[in-house]
């Protein structure tokens, strides 16, 4: 059993942050709703507040 139902984003794009790295982002849910951000750190990326 899932809590959610499984969601289909309505855009995907790439942000280009450098000459080699981009991030990868989907928007999903109700559009023109509360936005809500959530971030993971990729392979060997590490997160660290400053």
């Amino acid at each position: 059993m899932t809590l959610f139902l499984p969601i289909e984003p309505y855009a995907t794009g790439r942000l280009k942050v450098s000459g080699r790295h981009e991030i990868y982002y989907e928007r999903s849910g109700k559009p023109g709703g509360i936005p809500a951000l959530m971030l993971h750190g990729g392979p060997g990326s590490g997160c660290t507040p400053t």
